[in-house]
């Protein structure tokens, strides 16, 4: 959700003439039809669930395509800034147990996507790169899944890009 704060911050907060551009990675631009269907499917049931985790439950809220829209209406782009994107998309052959539910809920509704977010979703502002990747991955963080890219090149390539432009 670091893209969707970043761009809150930019939008509503001021922050545009301190930022030049914005590369978000693996952002739910357009919410999670997972974080839909765990709403639908478990209700209020989901709140004592992430509190045994230690985790708040409001951010799951907050990726339902429908919130995603509220934020969208309400948080404009800022002319002055440049808006890109990084979408990871996962071969289900290689998805490992963690993401396996969302993953195949996600792409039954929505296609292609890293196991929490789909490529649609994560598509944002002038271009977006995909990267064949779990949701983890995109981060540069160990995965389960079998994956086992270093994208440290490709964290280059867009900070080139940015100079570049």
């Amino acid at each position: 959700m670091g893209g969707l704060d970043a761009r809150y911050m930019i939008s509503r907060l001021d922050m545009a003439d301190h930022v030049l551009s914005l590369t978000t990675i693996g952002t739910p631009h357009r919410g999670s039809s997972f974080a839909d269907w765990g709403i639908r499917s478990l209700g209020w049931g989901l709140r004592p669930i992430f509190r045994m985790m230690h985790i708040c439950p409001d951010a799951f809220y907050d990726l339902t395509t429908e919130r995603c829209q509220q934020f969208n209406d309400t948080v404009p782009d800022a002319p002055s800034v440049r808006y890109f994107s990084v979408a990871g998309k996962c071969d289900p052959k290689v998805i490992g147990p963690f993401y396996k539910l969302p993953w195949t809920i996600v792409y039954g509704r929505e296609g292609a996507n890293d196991g929490v977010v789909s490529v649609n979703s994560a598509r944002y502002g002038e271009h977006c790169d995909i990267w064949e990747a779990d949701h983890m991955n995109l981060v540069n963080w160990p995965s389960r899944t079998g994956l086992k890219h270093d994208f440290s090149q490709n964290y280059l390539k867009l900070a080139e890009q940015i100079n570049a432009s």
